[in-house]
C-alpha cells in the first residue's frame, strides 16, 4: 500500500526558508501491528508498506511514542478509528501506547482550535478518558479540556458541558480513590489531585463529600489531610463549595500565624476561592492595603483571586477602580504589575468585555513594563471571541446529541 505524507510548515521572514532544510524522522505504527520509520525532508514523502489500512476501523499512528515535535493531521475516517479502538477495547489490550494517546489527545484538540478539524475529533476522542488511568494523556487533554471549560463557564449550556467532563473523569477518579498509598507511584499520586480537582469542576457528588469531610475535620479538629498531594485541593474546594463566612474568618487567622511557606500558599489560594463577594473583596482590600499581606504576595493574590469563577466581574472592576493606585505603588516598570492584566483578562471573550479592556488602556496609555502583555490580552481575548463565533455551537450541538 502507497502512503503519502505532506507537511506544512510556517517560518517567518519567508527569506529564511531558502536557510532552513530539516529532516522528520516519521516514526509509525498501525493497528496491525506494523511498526517503521522514514525520513521526511524538505518535500513531501512517499512509500510503500503493509498497513492493514484496508480493514475496518483500521489506523497508523504517525510521531509513534511522541519522539518528534510535529503534529499530525490525519482523514477524519481515521480519527474516527482511534476513538473506536480506544472506546470499545479493553485498556489492557489498547494498541496505542501512553504517549501516542497523549499525543493524538493533544494534535485533536490543538488542530481543532487552528480550524483544521472539527471540535467533534477531540470530543469523540475524549469519550475513551472514562477508561484512561496514566498521567500523561490526562495531562494532554485537560489542557484542551479547561480552555473549553473557561469558554463555556457562563453559557447557558454550561451543565451539557460539565455533565460530559463528569461522565469522563468520575471513573478515573472511583478506579484511584482519594487516598495515597506507599506502593503507588508518583506519578499516580500527582495524578490524582489533578482529576479530583476536574471532577469538582463537574460538582461531582463523591469528591464533593470527600473533599467536605477532609475539610472539616481539619478546619474545626485540625486534623491535617494526610495525603500532601490533595492538601490544596480539600482546602480550596473545602472553602469555596462549604466555606461560611466564620471558616473564612478562621482560615484568615491561620495565614497569619502560619510559618510555612507551602501551607501559606494553599491557605491563600483557599481563602481567594470564596464565592461570597464581601469576603473577595476584602482579601483583595487587605492585599491593596499591604498591612498583613506583604507586597512581594500581591500579584500572587491577585491571581489567586482570578482563578475564582465568583470573582470574574469583582476583581475587574475592582482593579480599574483601583488602577492608578497600582501605578504609583509599583510603577509601570513592574514586570508583574505589567503582566498582571493579562492573566486577569485572557478568558474574556466577548465584544463589551474587549472594549472595556481598550478603554482602559487608553485611559493608561503608559504601558511600560506590560506593553508586550497589553497587546497579548487584546490578542488573546480577539482569539476567545472567535472562538465562541465559530467553535461553540459545535461543541454544543455535538453535546447535545452525545453527552
Amino acid at each position: 500500500m502507497k502512503i503519502t505524507i505532506t507537511h506544512n510548515k510556517r517560518l517567518r521572514p519567508p527569506s529564511l526558508l531558502l536557510r532552513y532544510k530539516w529532516y522528520i524522522s516519521l516514526n509509525y505504527k498501525s493497528s496491525s501491528g506494523t511498526e517503521g520509520t522514514e525520513v521526511m525532508d524538505m518535500k513531501d514523502i512517499t512509500f510503500e508498506a503493509d498497513l492493514g489500512l484496508n480493514q475496518k476501523d483500521s489506523w497508523v499512528k504517525i510521531n509513534h511514542q511522541q519522539m518528534g515535535f510535529y503534529r499530525v493531521l490525519y482523514p477524519d475516517a481515521m480519527w474516527a478509528s482511534f476513538s473506536t479502538h480506544l472506546v470499545q477495547t479493553d485498556p489492557d489490550q489498547w494498541k496505542l501506547s501512553s504517549p501516542d494517546r497523549s499525543g493524538l489527545l493533544n494534535d485533536a484538540f490543538s488542530l481543532a482550535a487552528a480550524g483544521l478539524v472539527s471540535y467533534e475529533v477531540p470530543l469523540q476522542l475524549m469519550s475513551y478518558l472514562a477508561k484512561e488511568r496514566e498521567y500523561v494523556p490526562w495531562a494532554s487533554a485537560l489542557t484542551g479540556v479547561s480552555y473549553i471549560h473557561r469558554m463555556l463557564r457562563l453559557d447557558p449550556e454550561f451543565g451539557l458541558w460539565t455533565k460530559f467532563l463528569g461522565d469522563q473523569v468520575r471513573p478515573a477518579v472511583t478506579a484511584l480513590g482519594f487516598s495515597d498509598e506507599d506502593t503507588q507511584p508518583y506519578i499516580t499520586r500527582i495524578l490524582r489531585p489533578m482529576l479530583m480537582s476536574t471532577a469538582l469542576w463537574t460538582d461531582d457528588e463523591q469528591t464533593l463529600a470527600y473533599v467536605q469531610n477532609e475539610f472539616r475535620a481539619w478546619l474545626d479538629n485540625g486534623t491535617i489531610p494526610t495525603s500532601v498531594n490533595t492538601r490544596g485541593t480539600v482546602y480550596a474546594y473545602g472553602l469555596e463549595q462549604f466555606g461560611t463566612d466564620r471558616d473564612w474568618e478562621s482560615l484568615w487567622q491561620r495565614y497569619l500565624v502560619e510559618s510555612s511557606p507551602q501551607e501559606k500558599e494553599r491557605i491563600m489560594d483557599a481563602l481567594a476561592r470564596a464565592r461570597q463577594p464581601h469576603l473577595i473583596m476584602r482579601l483583595l482590600n487587605y492585599a491593596k492595603e499591604g498591612k498583613h499581606i506583604r507586597r512581594q504576595d500581591f500579584f500572587t493574590v491577585v491571581a489567586d483571586v482570578g482563578r475564582n469563577p465568583a470573582a470574574f466581574g469583582l476583581l475587574w472592576d475592582w482593579t480599574r477602580a483601583n488602577y492608578q493606585s497600582f501605578v504609583d505603588r509599583f510603577s509601570i516598570t513592574d514586570r508583574y504589575f505589567g503582566r498582571m492584566l493579562y492573566y486577569m483578562t485572557r478568558d474574556y471573550n466577548t465584544e463589551f468585555k474587549l472594549q472595556e479592556v481598550k478603554d482602559l488602556f487608553e485611559q493608561f496609555p503608559e504601558a511600560g513594563a506590560g506593553e508586550r502583555y497589553r497587546k497579548m490580552a487584546l490578542e488573546s481575548i480577539e482569539k476567545n471571541i472567535y472562538w465562541m463565533k465559530n467553535f461553540r455551537s459545535v461543541v454544543l450541538n455535538w453535546l447535545k446529541t452525545n453527552a
